[in-house]
């Protein structure tokens, strides 16, 4: 019976074995068996992808918008706004027993009732009157008189009917359309004529045989009666002073005809000219002892000059300021105090940038050489 409890015993004993493995424990004097214990569950962390910040779009600038090109008045337009600040001007001139009345026209610049005209038609008289543009005569006087760009400056007395408005007439093109205003022959007062500019940089020869630079040419019809009146750009501004028209060319010898031939004095010299005049009384216009002319391309050929521009020494006063300086006839003056004399700017422009008692540096062309000359300016003979 006993083969029979122990298989009983060793099972008993088999149990307990597990058991106690199952536990972890040992037992004395049996090796210690240990299991591996597994490695802790950590949850998984989401992973985060940085995701870049952006960027915010380059602000575009907004464009600036050109600025409108003003529209082009139409010459009826230009003369509803003008009309009113130009006058017929009538000059009285007595002479012994002798009594004559010319004509002329004028506009009217500023507040004070100043009008701009040429010299000629002031030239000599003894009374003035203008007339406006509703018939209204006003009694009037010479404030002062610029020969040498046949401009001269008036004052009327009474209410200023309009002013006009002076442009830059630098900026003039040949082609551009214009319009003048003026009392035709004395008689048809304010009449108004349309045109372009035909050509600029023009040079004049006068009776006295001085030179009037730099004018305007037009064929806007210009008749005797409108010298002094305004020269217009389509935006009603003066831009030009009528001053002379060619109705014969060769001066009698070959009797060619002329038409819509007309010139002005740039508006960019007359209102140097009536703002001096205003403030001052006069043009105390600085002088060399020196009679000129323009340089032109056909001149410097025919003359074997080596300069293409600037203004040649015809006549020389000995004695005077340019003589005094060691100048020569036949000199051609370059530039003054560095200012180039060319189409642009003309020697009389640039003087009016000077007064007497004055010095300047002048650049001389003589023959091959270049030399530069200080000069005091003396008073211009008027």
């Amino acid at each position: 019976m006993l083969w029979r409890r122990r298989p009983k015993m060793m099972m008993l004993a088999l149990a307990l074995v597990g058991l106690l493995a199952l536990a972890g424990c040992s037992l004395p004097g049996q090796a210690t068996v240990q299991t591996a214990t597994p490695a802790p569950i950590v949850p998984p962390t989401a992973t985060v992808t940085p995701t870049a910040t952006p960027i915010p779009p380059t602000p575009t600038a907004t464009p600036i918008p050109p600025t409108p090109t003003p529209s082009a008045a139409t010459p009826r337009e230009i003369y509803r706004k003008v009309s009113p600040a130009v006058v017929t001007i009538v000059t009285r001139v007595v002479r012994g027993n002798q009594r004559g009345t010319g004509f002329g026209t004028g506009v009217i610049f500023d507040r004070q009732g100043h009008i701009l005209t040429n010299n000629h038609v002031v030239e000599g008289g003894q009374q003035y009157e203008v007339i406006l543009a509703d018939g209204v005569r006003r009694p009037a006087t010479v404030v002062g008189t610029d020969p040498a760009t046949d401009l001269a400056v008036m004052k009327m007395d009474g209410g200023v009917p309009g002013i006009a408005a002076f442009g830059d007439s630098s900026r003039l093109e040949p082609g551009q359309p214009v319009v003048a205003i003026g009392s035709a022959l004395g008689e048809f007062t304010n009449t108004v004529t349309t045109g372009i500019v035909s050509g600029l940089h023009r040079d004049l020869e006068r009776e006295d045989g001085t030179i009037l630079e730099g004018l305007i040419q037009t064929d806007a019809a210009i008749n005797p009666g409108n010298s002094g009146g305004p020269l217009l750009n389509d935006q009603s501004e003066v831009i030009g002073i009528n001053t002379a028209v060619i109705r014969q060319s060769g001066q009698g010898r070959t009797g060619s005809v002329a038409e819509g031939i007309g010139f002005s004095v740039p508006s960019n010299v007359a209102k140097v000219v009536s703002e001096r005049i205003v403030a001052e009384g006069t043009i105390a216009r600085p002088g060399l002892g020196i009679k000129t002319m323009p340089v032109t391309p056909g001149m410097a050929a025919q003359e074997n000059l080596a300069v293409q521009e600037g203004a040649l020494i015809i006549d020389l006063l000995v004695g005077g300021p340019a003589a005094t300086a060691g100048i020569q006839r036949q000199d051609v003056i370059v530039s003054i105090d560095n200012k180039a004399i060319n189409k642009d700017v003309s020697y009389n422009t640039l003087l009016l940038g000077y007064r007497p008692g004055a010095t300047a540096t002048m650049t001389i062309a003589r023959g091959q050489d270049r030399f530069s000359v200080q000069v005091t300016f003396g008073e211009a003979d008027q």
